[in-house]
């Protein structure tokens, strides 16, 4: 199951997601959404991917009616630590974020798109994120061109 971040403040606004000026593989903007992920399936997970499904990219339809689309492509993220401050933590609290890599090949120095995949390289065969058990991720996309924009993935979990 994937959901927010901080459960007390909406899926759009930090921490759950921000827009950095920090630099990236593909240019000087990154929108960064957090998400928590929880193995509810009952079984350890040994291998964790996420494979986009739809974005607003390079030469994709504008779906939003005449409105600016935006092309946003998914890139290689860092690890960082958040501060979670919600009434549904209680106090405030630190919450480490995996990064995720893109996955190649194919080398993919403009970045991913439509069925790319993003890999949890902390859960492995060793380290399973365990039925129950919760990971925090870091979704990096590299904004080229600002505007509206859909982003959806697939879990992938290896038993």
């Amino acid at each position: 199951m994937l959901d927010v971040l901080d459960c007390g403040t909406a899926s759009s606004t930090p921490p759950n997601r921000v827009t950095d000026s920090t630099a990236n593989a593909v240019n000087t903007k990154t929108l960064k959404i957090r998400r928590t992920v929880l193995n509810n399936t009952g079984v350890p997970v040994t291998k964790l991917r996420f494979r986009v499904v739809h974005v607003t990219t390079l030469g994709t339809p504008n779906e939003f009616n005449g409105a600016a689309q935006a092309d946003v492509r998914p890139v290689t993220s860092s690890g960082e630590t958040v501060t979670v401050t919600s009434p549904c933590v209680g106090t405030a609290t630190s919450r480490t974020l995996q990064g995720l890599t893109l996955d190649t090949p194919p080398a993919q120095t403009s970045g991913g798109g439509l069925n790319s995949s993003l890999s949890a390289g902390t859960i492995t065969l060793r380290q399973p994120l365990q039925p129950g058990q919760s990971i925090d991720v870091n979704f990096w996309l590299a904004v080229v061109t600002s505007g509206e924009f859909r982003y959806f993935l697939n879990i992938e979990a290896l038993h």
